[in-house]
């Protein structure tokens, strides 16, 4: 069974710093609660702006979602 075709405005994004070492994650959670991380930011500002990326709306889809 696929994902369920969530729109991708209902899925949240955080910048949270990674607990061990200098790495910023992007947090995504699904409308499910289900979270999945996106690593490898120097910084909080590069995390920051992969959300806003058109790379963000691509790993977006390549995940089933609208």
């Amino acid at each position: 069974m696929g994902k369920p075709n969530f729109p991708a405005t209902t899925i949240k994004f955080e910048a949270l710093p990674v607990k061990v070492g200098a790495e910023w994650q992007v947090v995504i959670t699904y409308p499910t609660g289900e979270t999945e991380h996106v690593g490898g930011f120097g910084s909080e500002a590069e995390a920051l702006d992969w959300i806003g990326s058109t790379a963000c709306l691509e790993w977006v889809r390549e995940r089933g979602y609208s």
